[in-house]
């Protein structure tokens, strides 16, 4: 049996030990939070570039069927990424997720600017 002393000492340990670990997962999470938030940010870029320079000769936006290229687009990557269907899909799925952000706010704009 362990004297009171040492059995302390293995409970001061094992609880630097939990903080240690934890102060390591929410550092993780932080760093997991600012690169989804930028590859965000680079999503709503290139849809914002891409519906700038590809558009119709009457300068109306390209459509697939009803749907705009560029939305079309962007949920097919934010599907392909976030259903793990390729190895960092994450990040695939991140920049669709920015480029539908950017359509939906472009839609609200029209809306709202049209009215």
């Amino acid at each position: 049996m362990a004297s009171p002393g040492i059995t302390k000492a293995l409970e001061r340990l094992d609880r630097i030990q939990v903080r240690q670990k934890t102060e390591r997962l929410v550092r993780s999470i932080k760093g997991d939070r600012l690169t989804s938030g930028g590859i965000t940010l680079v999503g709503a870029i290139l849809a914002g570039a891409a519906d700038a320079k590809y558009r119709d000769a009457d300068g109306t936006e390209k459509k697939i069927g009803p749907v705009p290229a560029v939305a079309a687009g962007s949920a097919a990557l934010a599907v392909v990424g976030l259903s793990d269907l390729v190895p960092g899909g994450q990040y695939v799925g991140m920049v669709g997720i920015g480029g539908l952000a950017y359509v939906l706010g472009k839609m609200a704009h029209d809306h709202v600017t049209a009215g």
